[in-house]
């Protein structure tokens, strides 16, 4: 569908915007300049769908701060509230969620060939780490840390190995988190975008169930 409204902030715009995002601002005013500079005609014009992915809000908000930023200013935009859908808590803080990463990378409990997400749940609790926490949420934190880790093997090799190649290809396993989504993941959104256009990635993926 065409985009009616179009974004185009000007230097002091985008630099306005990018400390806004930086301060503690409350976090709707940062989450609203974020989307305003991925929209930007002038910078990334990151689609829609990529930006409300990455915010953890819907399309339809974006494209609400959207409208209302060419129709009534970007002061209106960023102040504005709106019904968003938040993506909930991190169950893990940094300290614990290093844990967990530490123990699933660790020799397996006797008896057992290696680490299971019950296994590991049951361990943090044993270790006093966290109160209690869920096999699923275990899985989730675990496949979180996958893809950011991923990301950051794609961004050395874009910038540290192959800085100068004109198209990176990469031959994987079909995980959910091998695909160009986890950049977004991993990173502000104009840094993963640098990512995703300057390494020029090119994935094939093994077939399914022979990887």
């Amino acid at each position: 569908m065409p985009v009616k409204y179009h974004i185009r902030l000007s230097p002091s715009e985008q630099q306005t915007m990018k400390d806004l995002v930086k301060s503690k601002a409350a976090h709707h005013k940062r989450t609203h300049a974020q989307i305003l500079l991925a929209l930007d005609k002038n910078g990334p014009a990151i689609c829609e769908a990529d930006v409300a992915r990455v915010c953890a809000i819907t399309v339809k908000t974006v494209q609400r701060i959207r409208k209302r930023a060419v129709e009534e200013g970007l002061d209106i935009a960023i102040e504005s509230k709106f019904n968003q859908r938040q993506r909930p808590a991190p169950k893990l803080d940094d300290e614990q969620h290093a844990h967990l990463v530490t123990m699933a990378c660790s020799t397996a409990p006797k008896g057992r060939n290696r680490w299971t997400k019950e296994s590991l749940a049951d361990k943090l609790v044993e270790l006093k780490i966290v109160d209690s926490i869920s096999d699923t949420t275990v899985w989730r934190e675990l496949k979180k840390r996958t893809a950011k880790d991923w990301a950051r093997q794609i961004k050395q090799r874009v910038d540290v190995y192959f800085p100068n190649a004109d198209c990176i290809r990469l031959v994987m396993d079909n995980l959910n988190t091998h695909a160009p989504a986890s950049l977004y993941k991993a990173f502000e959104l104009e840094e993963a975008h640098r990512i995703r256009i300057a390494s020029k990635l090119e994935i094939h993926y093994t077939p399914k169930h022979g990887s």
